[in-house]
């Protein structure tokens, strides 16, 4: 799990399970999360990834700039927290988000 202040202790279990759905367009991350020292219960989570590159060929590319690969090539990586250059060239890159105060 990502260390962006989630609540957990030593006690922290996590599993994920990964699974192609809907003959193969969506994959699906089924997390399951147990830390009886954070948590009054055990608690799932289920995230649905669709197919990307069918999208984006049903759309001109400039109007997704932020999410269009090369035609020839794979997707590129975008900007997430962990990265500090930007993504799109010329612009500086956001910083990374920092919370003032625990929000537990």
């Amino acid at each position: 799990m990502p260390s962006f202040g989630t609540p957990h202790t030593k006690q922290l279990h996590v599993v994920e399970r990964f699974r192609l759905t809907d003959g193969g367009k969506i994959l699906e991350a089924n997390v399951h999360v147990e830390d009886p020292g954070a948590f009054t219960m055990p608690w799932d989570a289920i995230r649905r990834f669709r197919l990307f590159e069918a999208l984006v060929a049903k759309m001109p590319v400039e109007r997704i700039p932020l999410l269009s690969p090369p035609a020839e090539g794979p997707l590129t990586e975008a900007i997430c927290a962990d990265d500090p250059n930007s993504f799109l060239p010329g612009q500086p890159a956001l910083p990374i988000p920092k919370a003032a105060v625990p929000d537990f």
